[in-house]
């Protein structure tokens, strides 16, 4: 359930603003796209847990926060 929840924050979030944007410039935004799509590959190849890794603590938090407040 969390990778499913997961795989359609990134694809409705992130998905569409990566790939109508060119290449960010500045290395810090570069290094967060290619986590992204680090994990969006991951997720397409059904190895949700290869995500895992890749999450800060912070990001958890704000997911299952985004989480609980869709569910109330």
């Amino acid at each position: 359930m969390r990778i499913a929840f997961l795989l359609l924050f990134l694809v409705l979030v992130g998905g569409p603003a990566l790939a109508a944007n060119p290449p960010p410039a500045d290395p810090e935004e570069r290094k967060v796209a290619a986590v992204f799509e680090q994990a969006r590959t991951a997720l397409e190849q059904g190895r949700g847990a290869a995500v895992v890794p890749l999450l800060s603590r912070a990001t958890v938090d704000k997911l299952e926060a985004v989480r609980r407040a869709a569910r109330a």
